[in-house]
């Protein structure tokens, strides 16, 4: 009989090969928000598209910081996506994540989901359509993106991948749950 991990990964579909090497990062712009160092980048996480993250550390400190990796919400606002991190949401609370976890000493990330923000343009159904054709699940995805994020962080100085956490609310905390059963280097869930 399969493992439970092995029939979660069953379901994601047909998902890319990570390229060799080094995971291409575009530094787009850093700038300081309420005593915390907030970096905006272009990630290669998938080899379709490049992916808007966010990247909030404290401004005290070189590192490496334990890492929470946040998965913003649905909540049916598609222009929300990760800057739900600093600007949180109506049914999230304040200050931000981006705000009270760098406060507590944790660097923090998230990325645009696909169809959110810098990512959008197509709608959910579009996108569903157009990866079933391809042999791809929406799903998983979104899952693998935010796996390949983890990479990336892990391979980052200023970073501790031995201390790290996910959080998120609704589609969030749905992803943070699938995050922690299918990758051992997430050690905290929080939803």
């Amino acid at each position: 009989m399969d493992r439970p991990k092995d029939q979660l990964e069953a379901l994601l579909g047909d998902l890319p090969e990570p390229g060799p090497g080094p995971m291409d990062a575009v530094l787009l712009k850093q700038e300081i928000h309420e005593g915390y160092r907030l970096e905006s980048l272009l990630l290669d996480l998938n080899g379709i598209e490049r992916v808007p993250a966010s990247i909030a550390k404290p401004l005290e400190g070189d590192g490496p910081f334990p890492l929470v990796l946040f998965n913003h919400s649905h909540g049916g606002d598609y222009m929300n996506g990760r800057k739900e991190l600093v600007r949180s949401s109506p049914y999230l609370q304040q200050p931000s994540f981006a705000k009270t976890l760098t406060d507590m000493g944790y660097a923090v990330c998230c990325i645009d989901m696909w169809g959110f923000n810098e990512r959008g343009g197509k709608s959910e159904s579009e996108l569903v359509k157009e990866m079933l054709w391809q042999g791809k699940v929406l799903w998983g995805m979104m899952l693998y993106d935010s796996r390949r994020m983890l990479d990336y962080m892990c391979s980052r100085s200023d970073i501790d991948a031995s201390r790290i956490g996910t959080v998120g609310m609704s589609m969030g905390g749905l992803m943070a749950w699938w995050l922690a059963a299918l990758d051992e280097r997430i050690k905290v869930t929080v939803d």
